[in-house]
């Protein structure tokens, strides 16, 4: 005998509710209730999400299909470093001498690609901007007039 209690068995109209709250319904129990064919769709949809069992189902389905952020830039990594020519038309004849066309599309690697680029920020105007600031004081000499020695010449407007 196992350490832990079985889960308990969702209905059919349990199983419809999971579905379409994940689905059509885009986590909206009300809606998920009323797809599934429920009689007061807005209780019934609170009291379903509160139930363990359903809860644990919906938890379940939603781990099922998450991806860490890992995942997808080891996967657009995959993409982007594939050899070039498993992007490339391949053209040959089959057995029957009919000439054949394998199409691939190389926009996939270059989007993944740019994807990789954009998450590493290779593509952002970067400036570099040192300041230095310094300030005169010299004895006996008024501020404005050490001001207007180190301050750029203007330009005479024309």
């Amino acid at each position: 005998m196992s350490g832990s209690p079985q889960p308990k068995k969702l209905t059919h109209k349990q199983e419809l509710f999971v579905a379409a709250y994940l689905g059509e319904a885009r986590g909206n129990a009300t809606e998920a209730a009323r797809i599934a064919g429920y009689a007061k769709p807005a209780e019934q949809g609170y009291e379903n999400l509160r139930k363990p069992h359903i809860a644990a189902r919906v938890k379940q389905q939603v781990e099922a299909f998450s991806v860490t952020a890992e995942q997808v830039l080891q996967e657009l990594a995959s993409v982007a470093f594939a050899p070039s020519h498993d992007f490339v038309d391949v053209v040959g004849r089959a057995k029957s001498g009919e000439v054949t066309k394998v199409r691939s599309d190389i926009g996939s690697k270059v989007k993944a690609l740019e994807l990789l680029g954009k998450y590493h920020q290779l593509f952002t105007e970067k400036q570099d901007v040192n300041i230095t600031v310094r300030r005169h004081e010299v004895v006996g000499v008024p501020q404005d007039a050490l001001n207007r020695m180190f301050m750029p010449a203007r330009r005479a407007e024309a």
